[in-house]
């Protein structure tokens, strides 16, 4: 059953529309010049990264900003706690890192109602789910799965329409940003000098959930850290580019001071951050996660994210999740990655994953669906198109028609 139900074609041809989107706009915007110096300014910036977050901290709270330093998950919830009034109304913006610590989970079980307004995170929210990709939490899902939901859980009669969809979400949503006595959103950047937030999304809620509450907390990773505004553009345009092949986002939101009904606070979580910095696995603290490894992995575009067990998926999630989080579950995620070397090129960030997660994987045992392939890998000699034979042998060798037939009756059945 497990394995009838492992492959998801939502995922496969999302992930794949959105790697034709990403090479045809970097193709016309020639935008793998703006690798090298993007490269540069980020590793500069993570090599000195304390003395830019002292500086920051300076400036933030001459700003009326309040800056927080936070070593896990823990001490960042008890601060949280410890600002809040009983039973607030709270609007949050998609976040991974706050996905990575249970957040929102903490914060409900204190009696807070958090609702999530990032139109996926909602959804997900809704069928109390984790996320099943870094900027498409809800890709594993059809128009057809989210009315289903829609309509249970709200006793409503939408269509699978997209746009009716929306537009209910929409409503339901906006009474909330109007109630909302509090905001919690991440950040993609932060510039020391001038002290600066900048925020990326494509729906204006990050905008909203930023602008109207009372307080407002800004979660973001010891890692998110650069020195000056210059050319801060390009690494947008990286980041929006690879994660879903826009030249720019929707939105980019610049917080530098409180709103005159605002109370801002800065929270920068370690959570192993530092040490993966002062790590042989350093060049992982590029990562902008823009999710453009996942949507090129020929494993993840067949069974999505949930089947890796957390926040952080594929090869880089193994990477990050050794750090942040626990080692059985890096050990899981490394188990997915058939070290293949098809996200190296796609990474704007030049992070050699693959060969990461076998050094990574050194001290795993290799599980057995992995040997073979593995060693044929090792015995090629000539280069990535013999490889790529190893690739759809073990990543795609169940996108048969009669395994699509078989699932088909297997979901069948149980909506019966």
């Amino acid at each position: 059953m497990f394995l009838f139900n492992l492959f998801n074609e939502n995922v496969y041809k999302a992930t794949s529309h959105t790697v034709e989107k990403k090479h045809r706009v970097f193709k016309e915007k020639g935008l793998a010049e703006l690798i090298p110096y993007a490269v540069e300014k980020r590793k500069k910036c993570l090599e000195n990264a304390e003395k830019l977050w002292k500086e920051a901290k300076t400036n933030f709270e001459k700003n009326g900003i309040e800056v927080f330093f936070a070593e896990n998950g823990s001490q960042v919830k008890e601060f949280i706690k410890a600002k809040l009034e009983e039973k607030e109304l709270i609007v949050k913006g998609k976040s991974l890192t706050t996905e990575e610590i249970e957040l929102r989970q903490f914060l409900e079980k204190e009696g807070h109602e958090v609702v999530e307004t990032d139109l996926g995170e909602w959804i997900i929210q809704q069928r109390n789910e984790l996320p099943s990709h870094f900027t498409a939490p809800a890709v594993h899902l059809s128009a057809e799965d989210v009315r289903k939901m829609i309509n249970k859980k709200f006793k409503t009669n939408l269509s699978s329409n997209i746009q009716e969809l929306t537009d209910f979400v929409r409503k339901h949503l906006r009474e909330k940003f109007l109630n909302a006595t509090c905001g919690i959103i991440g950040a993609n950047f932060v510039i020391a000098n001038p002290a600066t937030i900048m925020a990326v999304s494509n729906e204006g809620n990050v905008s909203l959930s930023a602008r109207l509450p009372q307080k407002v907390f800004v979660v973001t990773g010891y890692d998110r850290i650069y020195d000056t505004p210059d050319r801060m553009e390009d690494l947008q345009k990286l980041l929006t580019s690879s994660a879903t092949g826009q030249y720019y986002t929707s939105y980019v939101d610049f917080i530098r001071k409180p709103l005159p009904h605002q109370r801002v606070f800065l929270i920068v979580l370690d959570n192993g951050r530092k040490n993966l910095l002062e790590s042989e696995f350093r060049e992982t603290s590029r990562c902008i996660r823009c999710a453009s490894c996942l949507n090129i992995c020929p494993v993840y575009k067949e069974v999505g994210g949930h089947k890796f067990g957390k926040v952080y998926h594929g090869g880089i999630g193994s990477l990050l999740t050794a750090f942040t989080g626990k080692k059985k579950d890096s050990k899981k995620i490394a188990e997915f990655c058939l070290r293949c070397g098809s996200c190296g090129p796609e990474c704007p960030m030049e992070i050699q994953i693959s060969k990461l997660v076998a050094k990574l994987s050194s001290d795993f045992s290799v599980p057995f669906y992995l040997k073979i392939p593995l060693k044929m890998m090792k015995e090629q000699k000539e280069g990535f198109k013999k490889k790529r034979k190893n690739l759809i042998f073990i990543g795609c060798a169940f996108r048969t028609p009669i395994f699509n037939k078989i699932n088909k009756k297997i979901k069948s059945f149980g909506e019966k």
